[in-house]
């Protein structure tokens, strides 16, 4: 299983600003929000 990309990322977060995705490996998961895995993210204004 792959985490989504960069673009994908934007998208959820524009769509679903509270979405948790969650991650893991060896066995281990967490739920992590979107907009975590953003840290450079843009804010869409309502305008948009």
């Amino acid at each position: 299983m792959l985490p989504p990309c960069g673009r994908c990322r934007q998208v959820l977060l524009d769509l679903h600003p509270g979405l948790r995705v969650i991650l893991g490996s060896g066995g281990t998961l967490r739920a992590v929000p979107v907009a975590d895995l953003l840290p450079e993210r843009y804010v869409r204004s309502a305008s948009d």
